[in-house]
C-alpha cells in the first residue's frame, strides 16, 4: 500500500509557499518490534511512501522551518499516529489513533485521542491531506516589528493582557491577520469569533502577500501623515482609555518609550494623557484644536467580558480578498484550529467554533455586506459602525460589492441580529439605515433616549455639555469647576515623573481657556468656540468628530461609573 500526503490545494500545495519551502515530512513505521524513521519523498505535488504489509502502525510528522536574518523560525509541527488497517494480512488503509498538541518549537506535546485525527489533517484510507490555510508567524513578526512605537505602546498599555497571535494567510490577501485572544477565552470550549473589517482609509495598508517583504514592510509599524500602520490600528481598536490612576502608574515607562523613539521617522503615539476618555487639545494660533482621534477605542474590555476572539485581517488597501468569499467560517476555523493545535494558548480539551460575528467601520461596509451575502447561513450577527454601501454606491465605490439594503433583510429573515451604530436622523436618515427594513427589526445605538449624545455643537442651537455623564467626562477639560488631577499635577509637580513636553503644551491650553473665561464665556460658549463645524466635516483627519465618537465612545457609563461603556461593548451585550 502507498501512503500519500497531499495538500488541500493539489495544484498549489502549501509547501510551495515561500514561508514553507523547507517543509519536510517524516514517517516512522512500526512492525511490532522495531521502529524505522524515513523522510517521505516528494513526487510531483504529493509526498509518497510505500508501506509494507508487516507494518502495524505509523507516525507522520509534518515540519516546516523558515529562516530569516540568520534565525530559524519553526512554523509547523504536526504529529499524528495511525494504525494500519489490514484485510487478509494486506495493508488497505489507515485509522487515526492520536495526535499531539504542541508548538512548532516543541519536541513533545500533549497527547490527544479525542478526536483521534489531528484537526489540521483529513484522512481517506491511505491518503492524508494537510488542511492548513495559515501559519503562525508571531515570533518572526515580533522580532521584526515588536520594538517599534505602536506595538511597544500596545504591549505596555493593554489593560486585559490578551494574547495576540500573528498569522500569515497561505491563500493571499489579507496576508497578515492579528488574532486577539482574551485570557477569559483560553479555557473555554465554544469559541466565538468576531471578524473585523477595516476600512481602506483607516487601517488599510499597501503590502505584498507572496514574498518576505509582505512581512517586513514598514507599513506594519510606521504611521505617516494620515496613514495608520498596522500597529496603530491594533493599538487604537484594542487599548482601553487609561484612567487617572493608570496614568500615574504607566507614565515612567511611557516616557521611556517615547524617549526611545523620539528620533524615529513617522507619527508616534500621542502623549499619555491624550489616551484618556477626557478630550485633550492642541493650542494653535490662539485657538484650541481637539485631539479626538487620540482616544483609543478600548475594545479589549468588551472582548474580555464577552469572551470573544477578534480576528483583524490587515487589509491590502481596500481589497477584501479571501474575507469576502464563500466558506468564510471554514477559513476562520482554520485560523483558530491552527492556534489551538500549534500553541498552548487555547487549552480546553476539545474546541468548536460558533457562527461568525462580522464587524465593520465606515468604508468597510461593502466588504462586510458582500461577505455576509456569500456566507448567510454562517452569520450570527453584524455590528456596523456607520457603514458605507448601505443603500447606494457613492462615486468611486466598487459596484461589485453588495449593498446592505439587499443583504440585511436576508439575515433578519433567518434570525441573525444586526446592530447599526451611528447617526440615523435628518441628513443621515437614508445613509446608514437600510431602506425597506423596519427600524424595530434592527438593534440601533445610541437608543432613542440617548440619541441626543450625537448632536454636535451648533452656533444656532442650545448645547448642554453636561447633559450626559459621557459628555461631561469627554468635555471636562473645558468645563468650569472640573479640576483635572492629571493636568493639575503636570503643571504644578516639581519632582517625580513629569512629562515636561506635555506640561509646556498644557500651559498654553490653560492660557486659552483662561482667556475665554476672562472674556465671560460660559461652558456652552467655550464648547462652541472650540468645536467649530470644520471638526465635524467628513473631509480631513482632524474632522469626522461624530464619526469618531460612535466607535470610540458610548451612551452611558459602566455600572461602577469608572469608565464609559463603549458602543461596541453594548452591541455585544445585545447580541450574545
Amino acid at each position: 500500500m502507498e501512503v500519500i500526503v497531499n495538500s488541500t490545494s493539489t495544484s498549489t500545495p502549501f509547501w510551495n509557499h515561500f514561508l514553507l519551502k523547507d517543509t519536510e515530512i517524516i514517517i516512522r513505521s512500526m512492525d511490532g518490534s522495531t521502529i524505522t524513521e524515513n523522510k517521505m519523498l516528494k513526487v510531483g505535488n504529493n509526498y509518497r511512501w510505500d508501506l509494507s504489509d508487516n507494518i502495524v502502525a505509523i507516525e507522520i510528522v509534518v515540519r516546516a522551518i523558515f529562516r530569516h536574518n540568520g534565525k530559524s523560525y519553526p512554523l509547523l509541527n504536526i504529529y499524528q499516529r495511525f494504525n494500519v488497517i489490514k484485510e487478509n494480512n494486506l495493508a488497505t488503509g489507515l485509522v487515526a489513533t492520536r495526535w499531539q498538541k504542541m508548538s512548532p518549537e516543541q519536541s513533545m506535546g500533549f497527547t490527544k485521542a479525542i478526536p483521534p485525527l489531528h484537526p489540521l489533517l483529513r484522512l481517506n484510507r491511505g491518503i492524508v491531506t494537510v488542511a492548513i490555510e495559515f501559519v503562525d508567524i508571531t515570533q518572526l513578526f515580533k522580532d521584526i516589528h515588536g520594538n517599534t512605537p505602536w506595538f511597544s505602546a500596545a504591549a505596555l498599555l493593554l489593560n486585559t493582557n490578551p494574547t495576540i497571535r500573528v498569522l500569515a494567510s497561505l491563500r493571499g490577501h489579507p496576508f497578515i491577520w492579528y488574532v486577539v485572544i482574551p485570557n477569559s477565552v483560553a479555557s473555554i470550549r465554544d469559541l466565538q469569533p468576531n471578524l473585523l473589517y477595516l476600512p481602506a482609509d483607516f487601517g488599510g495598508i499597501n503590502y505584498s502577500s507572496d514574498r518576505i517583504e509582505g512581512i517586513t514592510s514598514p507599513n506594519h509599524n510606521t504611521s505617516v501623515g494620515s496613514f495608520q500602520c498596522g500597529g496603530e490600528s491594533l493599538f487604537t481598536f484594542l487599548t482601553k482609555p487609561i484612567s487617572d490612576s493608570d496614568y500615574d502608574l504607566k507614565l515612567k515607562k511611557y516616557l521611556e518609550l517615547t524617549e526611545r523613539f523620539k528620533n524615529r521617522k513617522g507619527r508616534n503615539p500621542p502623549a499619555l494623557h491624550h489616551l484618556r476618555e477626557v478630550l485633550s487639545y492642541t493650542a494653535s494660533d490662539g485657538k484650541l484644536e481637539p485631539n479626538h482621534w487620540d482616544i483609543p477605542f478600548g475594545w479589549e474590555q468588551a472582548l474580555y467580558e464577552k469572551q470573544q476572539i477578534l480576528l483583524i485581517p490587515a487589509i491590502n488597501v481596500g481589497d477584501g480578498g479571501i474575507i469576502i468569499r464563500e466558506h468564510l467560517k471554514s477559513l476562520v476555523e482554520s485560523a483558530l484550529m491552527l492556534i489551538y493545535t500549534q500553541s498552548n494558548t487555547l487549552t480546553y480539551e476539545t474546541v468548536s467554533v460558533n457562527k461568525l460575528i462580522l464587524t465593520c467601520y465606515s468604508q468597510a461596509g461593502g466588504n462586510l455586506f458582500t461577505a455576509a451575502y456569500k456566507n448567510l447561513s454562517d452569520i450570527k450577527a453584524l455590528v456596523c459602525f456607520e457603514p458605507q454601501y448601505m443603500n447606494k454606491y457613492l462615486d468611486g465605490e466598487d459596484r461589485n460589492l453588495r449593498l446592505g439594503k439587499d443583504v440585511i433583510p436576508l439575515l433578519l429573515k433567518q434570525g441573525s441580529k444586526v446592530v447599526i451604530v451611528g447617526r440615523r436622523k435628518q441628513e443621515k436618515k437614508d445613509k446608514y439605515l437600510p431602506l425597506g427594513v423596519k427600524p424595530d427589526d434592527l438593534i440601533l445605538l445610541p437608543d432613542e433616549d440617548h440619541y441626543f449624545i450625537l448632536d454636535y455643537p451648533s452656533p444656532s442651537t442650545p448645547y448642554d455639555p453636561g447633559a450626559s455623564p459621557v459628555l461631561a467626562r469627554r468635555y471636562s477639560r473645558l468645563l468650569k469647576g472640573n479640576a483635572d488631577p492629571v493636568i493639575t499635577a503636570m503643571l504644578t509637580q516639581e519632582s517625580g515623573d513629569i512629562d515636561f513636553a506635555s506640561a509646556n503644551e498644557e500651559a498654553k491650553v490653560e492660557e486659552i481657556i483662561a482667556k475665554y473665561r476672562k472674556a465671560g464665556f460660559n461652558d456652552e460658549k467655550i464648547i462652541k468656540a472650540v468645536f467649530t463645524p470644520e471638526y465635524n466635516s467628513d473631509v480631513h483627519r482632524g474632522g469626522f468628530f461624530t464619526h469618531n465618537f460612535i466607535i470610540s465612545s458610548g451612551q452611558e457609563l459602566t455600572a461602577d461609573g469608572k469608565s464609559i461603556l463603549g458602543f461596541f461593548h453594548q452591541a455585544l451585550n445585545k447580541i450574545t
